[in-house]
């Protein structure tokens, strides 16, 4: 989302995770600003993530939080690994949720919920299994083909940001104190208010509840610590393929140590970016999809009847 220019000032790239039309016009963006100043990537932190309560599908045909939280960064990474510095490193933030999907070759079969019941808790789960399972098996490759280029997981803890805005109250952190139903007249007088994190922390006004739930829960500066690690701390003190929890290795759950699943899951990956987007470039030394990868894709993604 963010570049550097060469004066140290912050350039900004606008990119909907939710639209494989706008990510494809950030990574233009910054790959015609690396070919212009002949900059690198340094670091890649792919951070952005939603946990949606419904089934939303869209509008490329994707159900929103795997295509949100693991597809596009799937897409951002691959098409601006060419402009990585080396040595330099991709983080992608997880979570200890990935332990929340326990069979993960028949998770990623009903990547669209059109077999199985909506769960909100297993679909979010299966989102952050997916990141994990993409950081560890991109680390695997560019140990084989780019060993300078560093691929981690970490887990932020649970942080009180917009994550929760589809939630009831009190759980919605990232809006302000004055809740119930928002207008343009609400949403000027909610501005002026403290946080609900804020407020919940010893302002006087908190309810119970709301003081229950903030004291588990990190401040935003507090959950970055462990994102910051991985992307600073210097290269001999970071394995590629770690698990970073509040900055320091940690094993991950059965699941996401499941090696065939990792590769199902990049077959569908792939598969689902080429039929989508069109992706011309594959990681270097990889050919086109396999028909292995086409066949598990149209699996993943075909209606019942299609089966």
């Amino acid at each position: 989302r963010m570049t550097t220019g060469g004066n140290g000032a912050p350039t900004f790239v606008h990119a909907d995770l939710g639209s494989f039309r706008s990510v494809q016009q950030a990574i233009a963006s910054v790959l015609e600003e690396s070919e212009r100043t002949g900059l690198r990537i340094k670091c890649l932190i792919n951070n952005a993530g939603i946990w949606p309560t419904s089934n939303q599908i869209t509008e490329d045909g994707i159900e929103s939080a795997f295509q949100v939280n693991h597809l596009s960064h799937f897409l951002i990474t691959n098409d601006l690994l060419p402009v990585m510095a080396k040595p330099s490193r991709v983080v992608t933030t997880s979570s200890l949720a990935h332990a929340f999907t326990t069979e993960p070759d028949v998770e990623y079969n009903d990547l669209n919920w059109r077999r199985n019941t909506f769960d909100s808790n297993a679909n979010y789960g299966r989102s952050k299994l997916a990141n994990l399972h993409f950081a560890r098996h991109l680390a695997m490759r560019l140990d084989q083909s780019t060993p300078s280029i560093k691929s981690l997981a970490i887990h932020p803890g649970l942080v009180a940001t917009q994550l929760f805005r589809e939630f009831p109250v009190p759980f919605d952190f990232g809006r302000p104190a004055s809740l119930g139903s928002v207008d343009d007249d609400e949403e000027k007088e909610d501005e002026a208010n403290a946080p609900l994190i804020g407020r919940a922390r010893g302002s006087g006004n908190e309810n119970p509840l709301e003081t229950l739930v903030s004291t588990v829960l990190k401040t935003p500066e507090e959950g970055a610590r462990t994102l910051i690690y991985a992307a600073l701390a210097p290269q001999a003190m970071v394995m590629s393929g770690s698990y970073l929890v509040d900055c320091k290795a940690r094993p991950v759950s059965a699941a996401g140590r499941n090696v065939k699943a990792a590769q199902r899951l990049w077959d569908v990956s792939e598969q689902l970016i080429q039929e989508k987007v069109r992706l011309g470039h594959i990681l270097p030394g990889e050919g086109p999809p396999s028909e292995k990868a086409a066949a598990v894709a149209a699996a993943a993604a075909s209606p019942p009847n299609d089966r």
